[in-house]
């Protein structure tokens, strides 16, 4: 059984109880919920569903719920085909369009044209789409097309030169959370986090919404208190990277995002970020997940690339605790065949004598794995008492030895899916 988590996005794809009891059996451990899209009736009816397929499996799926944060969309309602060498026009949408450019954008932050200067880059999903600032004029920009495409609506948007003025949580991320608590999630992905201060204002937010919803509950009898969720911060941008220490600090855990991060950083350091704070993340026992475009060509092919099989196999020799799939699962041809496909290969790295960690540390749980690891005996359990110390034996890594969470707690139970070994 492979130790290294799957995180699937769940989508179109794969929101029925068929697809996701099959892709539970091939591997996935934890559902990831974009709330980037999808209403809230989907949301809840995804949420149910997983919940009853997981009583039918009667074993734990944990649930992601990913908020969206400050993330700028193209807010046309149609796609905008645009060419190399074409000049633009890229407004709010708030005001009238300029007739002398027959190819508008419309992006969904007011007023984002005040903080452009002439030469800023902006990237239109992922950097698959480039545009260059020739000048701002009223209500907007004119932008010449570096690279172009087919530009689809809500498709996100990145201006590195500008990120620092989005702020951090919107009104969207608010109402989400109220939702996200309210269905008792154990896991919370939170976008564009840039420092501590983002993190402790968040806690102070989900900690009244919980206030909240403990009083309706006792009101209506229950006397169960609600627990503060995992908080995931979702490292994606440049200050980020400079502030990674406080932000382990201050987290449950981290995701490598590397779509953003991509594009807001140099994206020839992007891998080196990566296994820098997989390597940060095991010193201070903080769960890590490797993030975005695993396996992407998946989407429509129904095999990975030679360098996607590289990439999953690098993330578990470097420790990952968990490795996810974003489109492949959500939106791809293939979600179920992706998940089989990535337990394969996660299990031939782990069983590499590239994935083997030394016992370096002398402690008294490093000492519980040592004495599990050389017994004679055939079954090699250890045993955690709670999800914290569940989280510190698995970030010693040992291959052979089970780590087995004893607990009656159910929250401890599904934050333990996110988490290497520990089941």
């Amino acid at each position: 059984m492979k130790k290294t988590k799957i995180v699937a996005t769940i989508g179109p794809a794969s929101e029925t109880a068929l697809v996701l009891k099959k892709m539970v059996s091939s591997g996935m451990n934890v559902c990831r919920m974009n709330f980037s899209h999808g209403d809230a009736k989907w949301n809840l009816q995804t949420i149910k569903r997983i919940r009853a397929v997981e009583k039918k499996i009667k074993g734990k799926i944990g649930i992601l719920a990913d908020i969206q944060g400050p993330r700028i969309r193209i807010s046309n309602r149609s796609t905008v085909s645009i060419a190399e060498g074409e000049s633009i026009f890229i407004s709010d949408g708030h005001h009238p369009h300029n007739d002398n450019y027959k190819k508008h954008l419309n992006l969904d932050w007011v007023g984002f044209y005040e903080h452009l200067k002439k030469g800023d880059v902006i990237f239109i999903e992922d950097g698959m789409i480039q545009l260059e600032v020739l000048r701002v004029i009223n209500y907007g920009c004119v932008a010449k097309v570096l690279v172009g495409g087919k530009v689809k609506s809500h498709k996100g948007v990145n201006i590195p030169a500008i990120s620092s003025h989005l702020g951090f949580l919107t009104s969207k991320d608010l109402a989400d959370l109220e939702f996200i608590l309210s269905q008792d999630i154990d896991i919370i992905g939170v976008s564009f986090v840039a420092s501590r201060s983002d993190l402790k204002n968040l806690k102070r937010v989900i900690e009244g919404i919980l206030e909240k919803n403990t009083k309706k509950q006792i009101g209506r009898g229950r006397k169960r208190k609600l627990k503060m969720p995992w908080i995931i911060s979702k490292v994606e941008r440049r200050k980020a990277m400079r502030n990674i220490d406080e932000i382990i600090d201050e987290s449950d855990g981290i995701m490598v995002a590397r779509g953003d991060l991509a594009i807001e950083a140099p994206q020839e350091k992007v891998t080196i970020f990566q296994k820098d704070i997989i390597k940060k993340c095991r010193k201070k026992n903080k769960p890590v997940i490797v993030a975005t475009q695993m396996m992407a060509s998946m989407v429509s092919s129904a095999r990975p690339t030679r360098a996607e099989i590289s990439d999953v196999t690098n993330a578990v020799i470097d420790n990952a605790d968990a490795v996810m799939l974003s489109n492949e699962s959500s939106v791809g041809k293939f979600p179920v065949k992706s998940i089989e496909t990535m337990t394969k290969i996660i299990t031939t790295a782990e069983k590499s004598s590239y994935n083997d960690v030394s016992l370096r540390s002398v402690g008294k749980l490093a000492k519980m794995l040592f004495k599990a690891k050389h017994s004679r005996k055939r079954s090699k359990i250890v045993y955690a008492q709670d999800i914290k110390e569940g989280v510190k034996l698995a970030a010693l890594r040992q291959e052979d030895v089970s780590i087995r969470l004893k607990t009656r707690n159910e929250d401890d139970k599904r934050k333990a899916t996110l988490v290497w070994g520990l089941r």
